[in-house]
C-alpha cells in the first residue's frame, strides 16, 4: 500500500479530534501528489467545488503556493477547523474509494451480470 492510501485510511478511521491534526497531511496529499489531480490546473476543481474559494490563476502555477494559501486560509484560523475537516471528509468520500469498497462494487456488478444472464437462459426462474 502506498503512502497516500495509508494516510487516507488513517484519516478516515480517526475520531474527529484527531482528524483536525491530520488535515495538513491530507491537504498535502491532495495538492502535492498526483493521486487525485494530475495537473495544477485540475486543482481548481478542489478549490472551487469543495473549499468554495476562487483563487487567482497565478496560485495554480505552483502547488507549494496553493498549499500554503489553503493552510493560511483554513488551518491557521482555528474557527474553521471543524469546517475544513468536514470538507476534507466529504472530498475523500466523493473522490477516494478504498480497495474494500471498490471490490464490493465490482462484486455487486458481477453478480448483477450473472443474474441477468440467468434470466435470459432460464426465464422461468
Amino acid at each position: 500500500m502506498d503512502k497516500p492510501k495509508k494516510a487516507i485510511i488513517i484519516y478516515k478511521k480517526a475520531p474527529l479530534h484527531y482528524k483536525e491534526n491530520l488535515v495538513p497531511a491530507i491537504i498535502s496529499i491532495i495538492v502535492f501528489s498526483k493521486f487525485f489531480y494530475n495537473s495544477n490546473h485540475d486543482l481548481k476543481d478542489f478549490t472551487e467545488n469543495y473549499l468554495k474559494i476562487d483563487y487567482k490563476e497565478y496560485i495554480f502555477k505552483s502547488r507549494t503556493l496553493l498549499y500554503s494559501r489553503i493552510i493560511k486560509d483554513f488551518y491557521i484560523n482555528q474557527n474553521n477547523m471543524e469546517k475544513i475537516t468536514t470538507i476534507i471528509t466529504r472530498f475523500l468520500d466523493d473522490k477516494y474509494l478504498d480497495d474494500e469498497s471498490h471490490n464490493r462494487k465490482k462484486k455487486n456488478k458481477q453478480s448483477d451480470v450473472i443474474g441477468a444472464w440467468r434470466k435470459i437462459i432460464n426465464p422461468d426462474d
